[in-house]
């Protein structure tokens, strides 16, 4: 039997579906995926997730790629993820990416208002800041599953830069971008730590202390800083609180992970008549746009507005226990999901 010389168990809650977010008509296509998810029978939400895409088969993808597509592939990635299917998840992860576009931190309430209620939802769909970092830290999962260094580098570098751009945001809030990258900074440091490049796993593990605690950091960073000159208060703090590490011995192996458990909260349409919603955007909305809107409701062109709205967390779930060979190892946080979400729906 081989000796575990490291076992890191984290925890993500409620993170097995990705794309929360879409509007109107979203949330019917991905009912039945979501219903097969919440009865834990994963092969009946991929054969859901194919109806909803328009396909026979998770080898296939629609031709072409639009409306919500590309949140529904998401969907899939995520499905496809929990069956051990990690090519074909990196795929779709792959293909949707390239169709998203990051909500534009410039737009003011009263843009994103105009937009429900003048349906100008038919474009692309702009994510939240947390859903592409999530979108290569699920990814990066994908390529470190399939022992692929490389491409969990590259996937890194891709949520390096997508985390920077939203650190640099005009109306950025450093904490909560530091809550939503704290695993995709873990993966990367793992897979940089792996790749033999101290000095780039130290800045990635540096990254996961800012948001949290980590204690299953210690040790690798110990061994780390003895590799590389960088250093911060958060790292030495870090290395000074693990415990003296074992020196491995022949056979010793180490082994992380990632429980991926619970469900985000889903987002709906919700239908407002369009009086009721006025009065609630007219604070918000110009004397033109408050005009054109009360013209469009005079002539019955717009009766209801439909507007996303996040449903409720479900209820608390059992904390997860892993045992390896009868010895119990500890579990720690490393994403609150549904903190991220609702924060950023709040």
């Amino acid at each position: 039997m081989e000796r575990l010389t490291r076992c890191s168990v984290l925890v993500f809650l409620a993170a097995v579906v990705l794309g929360t977010a879409g509007c109107k008509t979203f949330s019917d296509y991905t009912r039945e995926t979501r219903t097969a998810l919440d009865a834990d029978d994963v092969q009946r939400a991929l054969g859901a997730s194919n109806r909803a895409l328009g396909v026979n088969k998770p080898t296939a993808l629609p031709e072409p790629l639009e409306g919500d597509d590309a949140l529904l592939l998401l969907d899939r990635a995520i499905v496809l993820q929990a069956l051990q299917d990690y090519e074909l998840s990196s795929r779709d992860f792959q293909v949707a990416d390239k169709s998203l576009e990051i909500l534009d931190f410039t737009r003011s309430t009263a843009h994103e208002i105009a937009r429900y209620m003048f349906s100008d939802s038919v474009g692309p769909y702009q994510a939240r800041p947390y859903e592409k970092l999530m979108l290569n830290t699920m990814n990066m999962i994908n390529y470190l599953a399939r022992q692929n260094l490389e491409g969990a580098k590259v996937e890194a570098r891709r949520f390096s830069i997508m985390r920077e751009y939203l650190l640099d945001a005009d109306e950025a809030d450093p904490q909560a971008v530091n809550r939503a990258g704290a695993a995709g900074s873990y993966f990367a440091g793992y897979a940089f730590e792996k790749a033999k490049a101290p000095g780039e796993a130290l800045r990635y593990y540096d990254e996961v202390l800012q948001a949290t605690s980590a204690p299953s950091l210690g040790d690798p960073i110990r061994a780390l800083i003895s590799q590389s000159g960088y250093r911060t208060s958060r790292l030495e703090s870090a290395m000074q609180s693990a415990q003296t590490a074992a020196a491995p011995v022949e056979g010793s192996s180490e082994v992380v992970i990632v429980i991926s458990y619970g469900r985000v909260p889903s987002l709906v349409a919700k239908r407002v008549p369009i009086g009721l919603a006025l009065t609630v955007a007219a604070a918000f909305l110009s004397a033109t746009a408050v005009q054109q809107a009360n013209r469009l409701a005079a002539q019955g062109l717009v009766t209801w507005v439909n507007y996303p709205e996040l449903l409720p967390a479900r209820a608390e779930y059992p904390a997860p226990l892993v045992t390896i060979d009868g010895t119990a190892y500890t579990s720690h946080v490393i994403a609150d999901v549904d903190a991220v979400v609702q924060q950023a729906w709040a």
